[in-house]
C-alpha cells in the first residue's frame, strides 16, 4: 500500500488480516477502501459481509453477500456464505437452496456437502449426503463419524467397530456412540438445532 496507494486487493487482504485479529472497525475501513478503489470486485463485498457477520449484524452481512452475487452470480463462496446466514436465521429452505447452488458451481467441495448434511430431514437423506461428502474427501473426519452414528442408528455396528480399531479409538465421539449403542431404544435424530427446537415445542403441547 505504501508503494501503490490505489492497490485495492492489498486493502482487502489487510482487511482479512484485521478480521483475524478481531479489529473489525479497522477491517471494515480497509475493505471499504478496496471497494472504493474497485467497486466491481465481488470478493471485496463478500469479505465485507464477513465483517458484519462478526459484528452479528446479519442483515447487513446479507446485503453485502447479495452484492457479491449480483456482481458474480457464479461465486460459489458467496452462495455458501448466504446458506450459512439463512441457516443461522432458521430459514432452512433458503439455506438448502444456497448450499445446493454452491455445490452446482463447485461440485467437488466436501465442506459444502457437510453444510448441506446439517439440513437433512430424514436419515436416508443424511446418509446419502454424507456418502457423497466422503467421496469428495475421504478424510473428512466429521462426515466419517456422523456416518458411523447413522449406521449405528440403523442397527449396523460395523462402521463403529472399524473406528474402534483405528487410530480414532480414543476419540470422545466413539465413546458417545458406544454409550448410545447400549440404550434400550434409539433416540430421535435431528440434524440441526431448529428441527430439534420444533420437536421440543410439539412435545410440550
Amino acid at each position: 500500500i505504501e508503494i501503490q496507494s490505489d492497490f485495492a486487493a492489498a486493502y482487502c487482504n489487510m482487511g482479512r488480516i484485521l478480521i483475524n485479529h478481531g479489529k473489525l472497525k479497522e477491517a471494515e475501513e480497509s475493505i471499504r477502501k478496496a471497494i472504493q478503489l474497485n467497486p466491481f470486485e465481488a470478493e471485496y463485498y463478500l469479505t465485507l459481509g464477513s465483517v458484519f457477520w462478526d459484528y452479528i449484524d446479519y442483515e447487513e452481512a446479507k446485503i453485502q453477500i447479495l452484492k457479491a452475487i449480483n456482481i458474480n452470480p457464479n461465486y460459489s463462496d458467496a452462495h455458501e456464505m448466504l446458506g450459512y446466514l439463512f441457516k443461522n436465521n432458521a430459514n432452512l429452505k433458503e439455506a438448502k437452496k444456497s448450499f445446493r447452488k454452491a455445490i452446482e458451481l463447485k461440485p467437488n467441495c466436501s465442506q459444502t456437502y457437510w453444510n448441506l448434511y446439517g439440513l437433512a430431514k430424514t436419515i436416508e437423506e443424511a446418509e446419502e449426503i454424507l456418502n457423497i461428502c466422503l467421496k469428495k474427501d475421504n478424510n473428512n473426519l466429521k462426515a466419517r463419524l456422523n456416518l458411523s452414528a447413522i449406521k449405528l442408528h440403523q442397527g449396523d455396528k460395523s462402521f463403529l467397530s472399524d473406528l474402534k480399531k483405528s487410530k480414532l479409538k480414543n476419540h470422545p465421539f466413539i465413546s458417545s456412540l458406544e454409550w448410545v449403542s447400549k440404550l434400550s431404544e434409539n433416540p430421535k435424530l435431528f440434524f440441526n438445532q431448529w428441527d430439534l427446537y420444533d420437536n421440543i415445542a410439539e412435545e410440550s403441547n
